[in-house]
């Protein structure tokens, strides 16, 4: 689920990172 940061810009960047986040402590 990749998006382009050309397009989405630094916003989609802080929310993809919550996001990663939020998985890994699922994961972990």
């Amino acid at each position: 689920m990749r998006i382009n940061p050309t397009t989405s810009g630094p916003v989609v960047s802080t929310l993809e990172e919550k996001n990663l986040g939020r998985i890994a402590q699922i994961i972990g």
